[in-house]
C-alpha cells in the first residue's frame, strides 16, 4: 500500500470518527495540528495497521503541545473500518504528555543541526546514520523513552524528525493511563 492509499484509508477513519462520535472537522486542512475538535478540546485521529507503531508526526510540534486532548486510535486489519478493528479513545492531559518529552529548547538545536549537517545525497548516508544514532541516544538518556524520535531522510528532499509510540509502549503505558470509555467521552464537559 503506497502513501496515497494509506492517507485515503486514514481519511476514511477520520470521517467515521466524525460521523459516529460527532467530532467537528469542519475547519480541518491537511497541515493542521489537530484532526478535529470535541467540545473545545483538540482531537488527534490515528489509523494504524495492527502491530505497527503509532506515528505522531513532527517531534517539535508534539513536544510543544500544551493543551489536554483526545486521541482516537484504530488498529485495523483490512482497509475499511470494520468489526475486526480495535478502536481506543484516550484523553491525555497536556502536563502528562509533556512529561514524555524533554523541553524543546533542550533538544531542538541538536536535532535541527543533525538535519542541516547532511544533504539528501547518498554520500551523506553514513554521516546521517551516525547523527541520527547520536540524537536517539541523547533522547533516550533524557526522557522516559516511551516516545521514540524517528529521523526521516531520503535521497530526494525529505529530511525531518518525527516521533512515534511503539506498540509495546502503547499497551504498557498509554492505554492503562489514558483510555476512557465512550460514556466518559460523551460525558466530557465543554472546555472552559
Amino acid at each position: 500500500m503506497d502513501r496515497t492509499e494509506r492517507q485515503a484509508h486514514g481519511f476514511l477513519f477520520e470521517e467515521y470518527v466524525e460521523s459516529i462520535y460527532g467530532i467537528d472537522r469542519s475547519n480541518k486542512t491537511y497541515t493542521d495540528k489537530w484532526d478535529g475538535e470535541w467540545r473545545g478540546f483538540p482531537v488527534s485521529i490515528k489509523h494504524i495497521k495492527k502491530g505497527n507503531a503509532i506515528d505522531l508526526g513532527d517531534i517539535f510540534r508534539q513536544a510543544s503541545i500544551n493543551e489536554d486532548f483526545f486521541m482516537f486510535i484504530d488498529f485495523y486489519e483490512t482497509q475499511t473500518v470494520s468489526e475486526t478493528d480495535e478502536i481506543h479513545i484516550l484523553f491525555i492531559p497536556a502536563k502528562s504528555w509533556q512529561n514524555y518529552f524533554m523541553p524543546i529548547e533542550k533538544f531542538e538545536l541538536k536535532f535541527r543541526n543533525a538535519l542541516c549537517s547532511v544533504s539528501n545525497n547518498r554520500e551523506d548516508d553514513q554521516k546521517w546514520t551516525e547523527l541520527r544514532k547520536d540524537c536517539v541516544k541523547f533522547w533516550k538518556n533524557n526522557t522516559s523513552g516511551f516516545i521514540t524520535p524517528n529521523g526521516k531522510r531520503d535521497h530526494r528532499s525529505q529530511k525531518r524528525w518525527q516521533c512515534s509510540i511503539n506498540k509495546t509502549n502503547f499497551f504498557k503505558e498509554f492505554l492503562p493511563k489514558y483510555e476512557i470509555t465512550e460514556e466518559e467521552f460523551y460525558a466530557t464537559r465543554n472546555k472552559k
